[in-house]
């Protein structure tokens, strides 16, 4: 599959500037120096959180986007820790007596 991304260039009017050059971004949809676009990114990291591993890669190899099982593992990886939400302010005792069938 093959995007054609159209960016803007920028010259730098310092004469002093190693670069000379710069491109814009893609805007949501290309990184700098990524191999795969932003929102496949996103995709393979929600599939390597459900499956992981070998079925993921198969999953993600069906829809289209063939990776390998290590890639899925270290996009999850990457995706850090979730927030802790807050605690519940009061708990019944019905919370407790869910033990041995007591309610």
């Amino acid at each position: 599959m093959l995007i054609r991304l159209r960016v803007r260039r920028f010259f730098c009017g310092n004469p002093g500037c190693a670069a000379g050059t710069f491109a814009g971004q893609g805007g949501g949809v290309a990184g700098r120096l990524l191999r795969r676009s932003l929102p496949l990114l996103g995709l393979l990291a929600q599939i390597g959180l459900v499956p992981a591993g070998r079925a993921g890669a198969r999953l993600a190899g069906v829809l289209g986007a063939p990776v390998h099982r290590t890639t899925l593992l270290r996009l999850v990886a990457a995706l850090g820790e979730p927030g802790i939400g807050a605690a519940p302010e009061v708990t019944g005792v019905d919370d407790f007596a869910l033990r041995k069938g007591r309610v």
